[in-house]
């Protein structure tokens, strides 16, 4: 049996994820074939992918977090700041 496919995605962390899902929103590539493959069984959650952008993004409704305070300790220093009252977003 001959297998082909359009795409090859080496890898399901989230770059290959993130690629593999913006293949799936354009019309024009949903009926592509699309492989993808990666060396390691993924059982839990050991790597965080952290990104900037302008504007809202495809993943805004899972990634977008708002902090009401932030707390720096550095060894010599501490500052408890309000987020709303220092405009911090």
């Amino acid at each position: 049996m001959k297998l082909d496919y359009d795409y090859i995605i080496a890898g399901s962390g989230l770059a290959g994820l993130s690629l593999l899902h913006r293949l799936l929103l354009d019309k024009d590539l949903q009926s592509k074939r699309v492989l993808v493959i990666d060396k390691v069984e993924k059982m839990d959650n050991d790597r965080t992918w952290c990104f900037w952008e302008k504007g809202a993004g495809i993943f805004e409704p899972i990634v977008h977090h708002h902090w009401e305070t932030l707390q720096f300790f550095p060894q010599t220093y501490q500052k408890h700041l309000n987020s709303k009252s220092t405009n911090i977003k």
